[in-house]
């Protein structure tokens, strides 16, 4: 199993098959590009740009809404090639990968604009359909223009049952990733049940690898290890997040965890 971490420091971490650093952050403000690592760009969460130009931001209810940060329209046209010349030139740095989070809607109800509704009406296609078309598409988009030799990934919101909410339709997205990335936080960690149900249910649905995100911040040790145990017998790899000196410390107890899942 693949065993990595998430930190805000540009450099490859000793000791993980992988490391992932926050290049272009859901602030808007990117970062110069880390070497040797996976390079993770925020496409449709983008607070800078959500504040400066506020006609760009997906329009909806609020159903559902991520209020951590502005959602851009992902039918903004101009956004969406500035978005792909920025992941484009990436690519041409020596970055172990391009990651892309932040890839679907906020909610249901989004985006209702007059761009998406006549793009939309335009399309012919239900609601639904095409609103998981528009952000499968743009992923396709992305990797025609990467070198062939340049892994992409993807962070998917943790619902593996409808598409309908953020517009993420698995196996759509299945043809242009590598594997996906999906986060399952808690600030304890005290009834990891929850954890596997949710990554065994991605398992079901994926057949391209899938890693599990966990944070580190917080958490008593014995309630990680446990959360650990809880997904590696569904994951091909884990990622831990934010406290890269105590993921390297609990190290030895994580690889214990997980021969420990596989015995169950």
């Amino acid at each position: 199993m693949d065993l990595g971490v998430l930190n805000n420091y540009a450099k490859k971490i000793d000791n993980f098959d992988r490391t992932f650093y926050q290049v272009k952050p859901v602030s808007g403000v990117s970062k110069e590009p880390a070497p040797g690592v996976h390079n993770i760009v925020s496409c449709f969460g983008n607070n800078e740009l959500g504040k400066k130009e506020p006609e760009l931001c997906a329009v909806g209810s609020g159903e559902g809404e991520q209020r951590l940060w502005q959602c851009i329209c992902p039918s903004a046209e101009s956004y969406r090639q500035e978005l792909k010349e920025y992941i484009l030139n990436l690519s041409k740095q020596e970055v172990a990968g391009i990651h892309l989070d932040c890839i679907g809607l906020p909610g249901p109800s989004y985006c209702s604009c007059s761009r998406c509704q006549k793009l939309r009406q335009e399309s012919g296609l239900a609601w639904d359909i095409w609103r998981c078309k528009t952000v499968t598409d743009f992923i396709g988009e992305v990797k025609s223009i990467l070198p062939d030799s340049m892994p992409l990934s993807l962070s998917l919101y943790p619902d593996p049952v409808h598409p309908e909410r953020f517009g993420l339709d698995l196996k759509s997205l299945e043809q242009y990733a590598d594997f996906f990335l999906v986060p399952l936080y808690d600030m304890t960690y005290k009834s990891p049940y929850w954890m596997e149900v949710l990554a065994n249910a991605f398992r079901r649905k994926l057949t391209k690898p899938l890693y599990v995100e966990i944070y580190m911040k917080g958490p008593k040790e014995n309630d990680l290890l446990a959360a650990v145990q809880a997904v590696a017998a569904h994951a091909d790899g884990l990622v831990f997040a934010y406290d890269t000196k105590l993921s390297r410390e609990l190290l030895p107890q994580i690889k214990m965890a997980i021969e420990n899942a596989r015995t169950l």
